[in-house]
């Protein structure tokens, strides 16, 4: 299986990024758990781009990149290649039926708490399974920027969460 995304990052993440071959997950849980975002597309990238850019102006935002020396917007495209049983979507109806469960027996109301669900939810399917899922695929929310193009109204889009292997599954296509 062969999966196409984009990484917002700023130019100084994006060389070391290039160099090392290696993308270094977030410290805490995303939207869908932990591990590396990619915006997905299919055929024409200007929307996961354009998702992309706008991941970046959040985070820049937020402060995430005041140490990066050169912190201008790069977008990383990249091929993420796994094997069919070593993918999961997390729009699988008895998946979704778990966290709104789970989430109301143990009051869950943060997006921390509910990024921690995540994690923990797939940590015991996977167990379970006996099966370690290398790429996620989630809806989440779009980036919270300032000015948002109103073709944008959709709330969440499709993006990759890779939670492991990196060098294995990720592969930069470009990065512009």
């Amino acid at each position: 299986m062969e999966l196409l995304g984009t990484h917002g990052t700023t130019q100084t993440r994006a060389k070391t990024i290039q160099r090392e071959g290696q993308f270094r997950p977030a410290r805490k849980a995303g939207r869908a758990g932990t591990g590396v975002y990619f915006w997905a597309y299919q055929n024409d990238p200007s929307l996961a781009h354009l998702l992309a850019n706008m991941w970046w102006e959040q985070c820049s935002k937020e402060g995430r990149y005041k140490s990066d020396p050169f912190q201008a917007c790069k977008v990383i495209y990249v091929t993420l290649k796994t094997d069919d049983h070593l993918y999961f979507d997390m729009g699988d109806p008895f998946f979704q039926e778990l966290i709104f469960k789970t989430a109301q027996e143990r009051a869950i109301n943060t997006v921390n708490e509910l990024s921690q669900l995540y994690d923990w939810a797939l940590n015991e399917l996977e167990i379970a399974l006996k099966i370690k899922y290398l790429v996620i695929s989630a809806n989440v929310p779009k980036p919270r920027v300032d000015q948002m193009p109103q073709f944008l109204l959709m709330t969440n889009f499709k993006c990759y969460v890779v939670r492991g292997d990196f060098k294995k599954v990720i592969s930069i296509d470009s990065i512009v």
